[in-house]
């Protein structure tokens, strides 16, 4: 199978082999020597969405591990894979890295599984540190599953963001509300969201379509398993996931910090990494002051 289609392997084009002979594509950002995140990308995207707290980390000192799924990027499919599978790839990528301590974070569709995460780790003593969800696909919304328009959706924004990135920012901004326009505007995240989007369909589209399906499904994950408490951040104005999905997980939740952004969109995490990694790793934000006073 081609894992570099189209350009020469670049350092962040990064993959390690799972016991069952899959390869997972992970990229990793901010701090190298850094306290481990795991960043879970959203639907479309891939490892390059862990570009979007790049600079916020390495100024906390964190090191941000993105994967991504299977059947996104460099990660091989998986057949018949569930949202409640996920946990296993995320264990041996710790196993990997050496991580015996690590936190999670699931933007938009990555949600789902840094919640399945908590449900499978809470227990078992395995160094969840913590858990954020940014902008995560909810319950009690309705989603498409996989069908004719999921198709022709995901095949339309793979034709966009691979051939007509101008044609493609125009139809994401006609659809998002101002705030997300605003940062739809800016050329650096312009590229950082282009890339990730792109690269979410090396394989064409089935990786999305496939999440798409199991998003639309029961998830799995038994809420009641978590213990750890989950940070939850969603936009008031996001109208690509919208916010009472949010506030049906933070219902469900056992243990939810949950933060309703007014006037927050869909991308509210490219201007607040910082907010989220402070939240998340709290003796790193003690540290820095204690080093700057």
């Amino acid at each position: 199978m081609m894992r570099h289609a189209g350009r020469p392997p670049g350092p962040n084009d990064r993959v390690l082999k799972l016991p069952d002979g899959r390869l997972l594509g992970y990229a990793e950002f901010g701090d190298p020597a850094g306290e481990p995140l795991f960043f879970f990308h959203g639907n479309p995207g891939s490892r390059f969405g862990g570009a979007f707290l790049d600079a916020a980390a390495k100024a906390r000192g964190v090191r941000v591990v993105a994967l991504e799924r299977p059947g996104f990027g460099l990660s091989d499919f998986q057949h018949g894979r569930t949202i409640a599978d996920w946990p296993a790839d995320v264990r041996e990528a710790a196993r990997h890295f050496g991580f015996d301590r690590f936190a999670v974070l699931g933007f938009s569709a990555g949600g789902p599984y840094a919640l399945a995460c908590a449900a499978a780790m809470s227990h078992s003593g395995e160094g969840l540190t913590a858990v954020g969800v940014v902008s995560g696909v909810g319950l009690s919304q309705p989603r498409a599953g996989n069908g004719l328009v999921s198709h022709v959706r995901a095949s339309l924004v793979s034709l966009l963001a691979r051939r007509a990135p101008g044609l493609f920012f125009r139809w994401a901004a006609r659809r998002s509300p101002p705030p997300d326009r605003a940062i739809l505007s800016r050329p650096a995240a312009r590229a950082a969201l282009l890339q990730s989007e792109r690269e979410a369909f090396r394989h064409g589209s089935r990786g999305v379509i496939d999440e798409t399906a199991l998003l639309a499904r029961p998830w799995g994950v038994d809420f009641a398993a978590i213990t750890a408490s989950v940070r939850l951040w969603h936009g008031k104005d996001d109208r690509t996931v919208p916010v009472s999905g949010a506030r049906a997980v933070a219902d469900a939740l056992p243990e939810c910090v949950a933060t309703f952004v007014p006037g927050g969109g869909h991308f509210w995490l490219l201007d607040h990494g910082g907010e989220v990694l402070d939240a998340l790793f709290p003796g790193e934000q003690q540290a820095e002051q204690s080093r700057d006073s």
